[in-house]
């Protein structure tokens, strides 16, 4: 990549980690909108050292690194740069309107400043014959640490890798970008406003407003994001993230880095985070999502988590040569469907000091079709994240290998305390035998005899009276389901916490102590 798209591509770098990094904001705290964000009272600075600073920064005079300007106005540390053009080798490639520096000094033997503002950016790449073209109304970044402050000294004075090869903190008080298009041969993207930056708490914020991406010519996508709205987000859980992907290539690094930044789960990672208004169309196939929104508070020892999804709604393609959204959509025909429409939610209580977790009436529905459920008591739950974590990080070293040892160890970690499962037909179960009858022949009642029939082999799998009980609860809750819709219900309610690892085993020995475990099955009506 060409020198003067390199300082573009670190605002990219900055957002795209930044929106790995940060999380959301409580409902008492509203976010703070960018000019806050980018607020900076103006120093004034000696002359002699913003002079040296300048100098350090090839800014001094025009064409003396890989920048060049028709006029600069300021003083004592304040200057506006117009008419900008930032050079590599061979062509003039990005133009800037106007360039603001506030407080240039030195920290030091290195050049510092407060705040960078460029204006009206146009840039230019052309590879291999094919063009790519970006616009920024507007590109800020606010109180740079000195490792990014000195990164961008070394990139003005014409130094490639400048933003690859960061020593030290990144990190910055705010950035934003406003007006934001991209255009290549494949897709045009355009962002309204991305903002990102440290709050008064010291907790991070992240805002974008109006995402679209158009694909061109045989890259049929068109994406609507209203926007992502997200405060409060833990920063210094996130701390490596930042500096490991501005590492070229360092793909390895930046995903150790992310696995080990989620270990501690009692440390929440934000207090609200909000997607509203995605709008997608991807080779006809149409997704839309009212909103997802997030929140969490912490007292104490204890966090309390919530979630609520509102619809999500799948379309397929009215016509398609794919074959594969072909058979989707005669699948969804065949079982009287136009449209999947999801919604989901639940709430998590999360206590450090008891290292435990409850899940209350977790769920994901779909609208005619079912709404399964869940409620959830465990303990070893920081243990078993720890351990998922250094093993994904693991993995993602081996080039995605697993390690099947790692994933024994992990399910060790974790006890259940009580556990209630439920299952609810809202029409689901007439669809799909619908749906194997006419894939496979014969009618839907036929099917269900068999499915029927085929339950009553559980029974012969049984080990002791338990499970045989077990297995004839089973097979009446599974056909009264078959017959009358309503709900499966499975709870578990263990006499003693059981380990994960230890039921599975069991289970897979048949091994089961149906009474220590206190599992029933059973069925409930339809309302």
């Amino acid at each position: 990549m060409t020198k003067p798209l390199k300082l573009s591509t670190l605002t990219f770098a900055c957002a795209m980690s930044g929106a790995l990094v940060l999380g959301g904001c409580g409902k008492k705290n509203k976010a703070p909108k960018a000019a806050q964000l980018e607020e900076v009272q103006k120093r004034t600075v000696d002359e002699a050292e913003a002079t040296k600073a300048l100098k350090a920064m090839a800014l001094d005079s025009s064409g003396d690194g890989v920048l060049s300007w028709a006029a600069r106005d300021g003083k004592a540390g304040n200057y506006v740069y117009r008419d900008v053009t930032i050079k590599d080798d061979t062509d003039e490639l990005v133009k800037v309107g106007e360039m603001e520096l506030v407080g240039v000094h030195m920290e030091g033997e290195s050049p510092a400043f407060d705040k960078i503002v460029f204006k009206d950016v146009n840039a230019t790449d052309i590879e291999k014959g094919d063009k790519t073209e970006m616009h920024f109304g507007k590109i800020a970044i606010v109180k740079p640490s000195p490792a990014l402050a000195k990164a961008f000294a070394e990139a003005f004075n014409g130094d490639d890798d400048a933003f690859e090869n960061i020593e030290g903190e990144v990190g910055f008080k705010a950035m934003s970008l406003a007006d934001m298009s991209i255009s290549d041969k494949d897709v045009n993207m355009n962002v309204k406003a991305l903002n990102m930056g440290e709050a008064d708490d010291k907790t991070g914020v992240f805002s974008l407003k109006d995402l679209s991406v158009d694909g061109n010519k045989d890259e049929k996508v068109k994406i609507r994001l209203e926007s992502i709205d997200v405060t409060g987000a833990n920063l210094k859980k996130y701390k490596g993230i930042i500096k490991a992907a501005m590492k070229d290539g360092d793909s390895d690094k930046f995903a150790a880095e992310y696995f080990k930044s989620t270990m501690n789960v009692y440390d929440p990672d934000f207090r609200h985070a909000s997607l509203k208004g995605l709008d997608a169309d991807i080779e006809g196939l149409k997704i839309t999502l009212d909103s997802y929104v997030a929140d969490a508070t912490k007292k104490g020892d204890k966090m309390v988590m919530e979630a609520k999804m509102t619809p999500l709604r799948v379309v397929p393609p009215a016509e398609t040569t794919d074959r594969g959204m072909k058979e989707f959509k005669k699948a969804l025909d065949t079982m009287g469907y136009d449209s999947l429409e999801f919604t989901a939610g639940g709430t998590s209580i999360l206590d450090e000091k008891a290292d435990s977790m409850v899940a209350k009436d977790t769920f994901i529905a779909m609208k005619d079709g079912f709404r399964f459920s869940y409620d959830l008591d465990m303990t070893g739950y920081k243990a078993f994240m720890e351990q998922a974590a250094a093993m994904q990080a693991e993995q993602a070293k081996n080039g995605g290998k697993a390690n099947p040892m790692a994933a024994m160890g992990m399910m060790s970690a974790l006890t259940i305390n009580k556990m209630h499962v439920a299952f609810r037909d809202d029409s689901i179960v007439d669809r799909v035998f619908k749906l194997a009858a006419a894939e496979k022949g014969g009618s839907p009642e036929a099917l269900k005899s068999q499915a029927k029939a085929m339950l009553g082999f559980l029974s012969m799998a049984a080990k002791d009276e338990a499970q045989q009980k077990l297995a004839q609860d089973i097979g009446k809750a599974v056909s009264e389901l078959i017959d009358n819709g309503g709900s499966l219900v499975i709870d578990v309610n263990p006499q003693q916490p059981v380990n994960l690892m230890q039921l599975g085993m069991g289970a897979a020995s048949g091994k089961v102590d149906v009474n220590a475990l206190g599992i029933t099955v059973s069925h409930e009506p339809a309302e």
